[in-house]
């Protein structure tokens, strides 16, 4: 059958963060011909886009991906024939040994059914609520619901019980999802119109006519909204202070990132920013139009600069600092 080769090197794309990357598990990295899709399934994430063949089979993404990439050729002919996947093209010919895997295609014509009719409309801004959110999410999977993205009603909830990110969408859902953060990762780069979730998988129909399915996580997320109120010290932090972090994390104190500390104090026009281990100290000072009374805070560098590509505005607390932008809120512990 005549296929683009365009179209099949642009479907194999989006179905990569479908792939399996330890290759453990025979079939996990392949991409599969169903008949009506091109399709990939890691036991985690299946993902399918239309793709019509006249066959059925499963072939390894690997080697097949190295050759279509690299193909300059506008159309060619795909078959599957004597346990091959066959494609030629001008001045092109390639077998790649296939099979018809059909415990697979069973697996996947259960999970990305095209049958799914309870199709809900997305909110226009859930990935960009992800993207948001996906970085102070546990990438410890052993972590339960701190190692997922909660969405429920009009919130966009992570924590990994030293931060907490919160989006508010424009429109609400009915469903609570907890998605395994390594999914959300993958699925913000979607664009997503619609969802469905039943029975331990969460469905997104893509814009393009794909299926984004993901399994989904048993737990109840609890309510963070208290972490989220009070009135604290309001101050805009300088741009400068996102280059200087470089510099201060050198000698912040502590083996690991999640353990290390650098002090911020806040005085009459000026920012100051410490940190100090054995070995050495620095000290910087940043101009910052700040009249109020001076307050010191012990905080983590590594975390802080993470938020602070998203935003610097911030409120103080007793033992927390509050981010705030337009619809995305983040608490940080302070380090007492």
């Amino acid at each position: 059958m005549k296929i683009s080769i365009p179209h099949l090197r642009e479907t194999m794309n989006k179905l990569k963060p479908g792939l399996s990357q330890r290759g453990i598990v025979e079939g996990l990295n392949n991409f599969m011909f169903t008949g009506e899709t091109l399709s990939s399934y890691n036991d985690r994430i299946s993902i399918s886009f239309p793709f019509s063949t006249d066959f059925q089979c499963s072939v390894n993404s690997d080697e097949i991906y190295q050759v279509v990439s690299r193909l300059t050729s506008p159309e060619g002919e795909l078959w599957f024939d004597n346990d091959q996947l066959l494609l030629t093209t001008e001045g092109t010919k390639l077998g790649v040994a296939a099979n018809k895997d059909e415990k697979m295609l069973e697996i996947l014509q259960t999970i990305n059914s095209r049958d799914i009719t309870d199709w809900k409309p997305c909110p226009r801004d859930l990935t960009k609520g992800l993207s948001l959110c996906s970085f102070s999410a546990s990438r410890d999977m052993t972590q339960r619901f701190l190692s997922t993205i909660c969405i429920k009603n009009s919130y966009i909830l992570s924590s990994d019980n030293l931060r907490i990110s919160r989006f508010i969408m424009e429109n609400s859902i009915e469903n609570q999802i907890l998605l395994p953060i390594s999914s959300s990762e993958k699925l913000e780069n979607y664009d997503i119109v619609e969802f469905s979730v039943r029975e331990g998988w969460a469905h997104f129909k893509v814009l393009e006519g794909g299926i984004f399915s993901t399994r989904t996580i048993f737990e109840d997320y609890p309510d963070v909204d208290c972490f989220f109120e009070g009135k604290g010290e309001k101050i805009t932090l300088p741009k400068g202070l996102l280059r200087v972090l470089d510099s201060v994390t050198i000698f912040a104190e502590g083996i690991f990132d999640i353990d290390k500390t650098i002090e911020l104090i806040f005085t009459k026009g000026k920012l100051i920013c410490k940190s100090s281990k054995e070995t050495g100290w620095i000290e910087t000072e940043i101009f910052l139009p700040y009249k109020g009374k001076e307050v010191m805070i012990i905080i983590n560098p590594v975390f802080l600069k993470q938020i602070l590509e998203k935003t610097t505005e911030i409120s103080i607390f007793e033992n927390k600092v509050l981010f705030k932008a337009e619809n995305f809120s983040h608490v940080m512990a302070l380090c007492l």
